[in-house]
Order: C-alpha cells, then sequence, then structure tokens
C-alpha cells in the first residue's frame, strides 16, 4: 500500500489542483482510464483529456459507454472533453450518447478518432 505524508494528503486532494485532468501523456486501457475516473471525482473538472491505448496491430480501442457513464457521474461541471486515439465505429450507441453530455459542455474535441459521423445523432446546438 501506498502511503502519502500527512502534509502533501491535503494538497493531493484539493478540488481546485483538479479542475484540468490531463490523461493524454502515454495511453491508458479503458479498463485503467475506468477505474481512474471512479477513484478520483471531483466537481471542480472542467477540462478532461483522454487518449486511448492502439493494441499491437495499431487498432483504436472502442469508447465505451461505461467510460461516458462513469465521466457523467464523476465529473458534473466537465466543460472540456479531449479525445484521442478511440474507434467509435464498434458501438454506434456510444456515438449517439456522447452527443448527451450534460449542457454545460462547451467543447468536444477528437484527435486521431474513427467514426462515422453519419451515425451521430443530437441537436444541431451541440454539433
Amino acid at each position: 500500500m501506498n502511503s502519502v505524508c500527512k502534509r502533501f494528503r491535503p494538497i493531493a486532494f484539493d478540488d481546485r489542483l483538479w479542475t484540468t485532468i490531463d490523461l493524454t501523456t502515454k495511453p491508458y486501457s479503458n479498463r485503467e482510464l475506468f477505474r481512474f475516473v471512479r477513484l478520483f471525482p471531483c466537481n471542480n473538472t472542467t477540462v478532461l483529456k483522454l487518449s486511448g491505448m492502439p493494441n499491437d496491430q495499431g487498432k483504436f480501442p472502442p469508447f465505451t459507454e461505461q467510460l461516458i457513464r462513469a465521466i457523467r457521474t464523476s465529473y458534473p461541471n466537465l466543460g472540456y472533453l479531449h479525445l484521442s486515439h478511440y474507434n467509435f465505429h464498434k458501438n454506434m450507441r456510444t456515438v449517439k450518447n456522447i452527443t448527451s453530455f450534460p449542457s454545460n459542455l462547451r467543447g468536444l474535441y477528437f484527435t486521431k478518432c474513427e467514426m462515422a459521423f453519419r451515425s451521430m445523432h443530437g441537436s444541431l446546438a451541440f454539433l
């Protein structure tokens, strides 16, 4: 078990430090990202950046509905979501549901993602 000194713990868990969470410096599996999102919820997080981990053949992982639900629950005041290296072809419901993030989401950014835009549904105001 990892320990944190008593002085550092309040600093590490100060919500003001978690306004931007950038998990793109290295790719993470969906399991690792889901676990992180569930273990570190924060009402103050306004920017979340996630990057999927391509498999051995260089294929991008699917962005799952489970991860969408966890993000919605853990970061209710999310304003900007950046997603890179994900495949949205496998589950078209995920593409539909990604447009149902809270109305305070002001930016949704895709970098090196695979998806068919004709399958996206949602209000034109969102898109």
